[in-house]
């Protein structure tokens, strides 16, 4: 029998396991934030996930990098603020029913 390969992650909290948003300043913080909160399909997961491995790898960002994680980091955490992150923020039955369910194992300006 042959074990599917996944191609992209799967791991969600539910509403409950969402921690606020980090206000510490930290870009790594931001970056593992956004990416547990992030729904399935949003086009910049890749794109945090490797600013995440180059902050943890260099200790922090370049400037050019700093400019779009917080552009994208935004829009996360202003979406999660509205409600609107479909995947950590729906209901129980609403999980059950994405696709990523079956699936499932279980910035702010001044950051550094």
């Amino acid at each position: 029998m042959n074990t599917p390969v996944l191609s992209s992650p799967v791991y969600r909290l539910r509403p409950d396991q969402v921690p606020d948003f980090p206000e510490g300043g930290k870009w790594g913080d931001a970056l593992r934030w956004s990416l547990a909160v992030m729904d399935p399909g949003d086009r910049d997961i890749e794109f945090l996930a490797s600013l995440l491995s180059y902050c943890l790898k260099h200790g922090g960002l370049t400037e050019k990098q700093a400019h779009h994680a917080t552009r994208t980091i935004t829009r996360v955490r202003d979406r999660w603020r509205a409600g609107e992150l479909q995947f950590c923020q729906s209901n129980p039955q609403q999980r059950a029913e994405h696709p990523s369910a079956r699936l499932m194992l279980t910035p702010a300006n001044g950051m550094r």
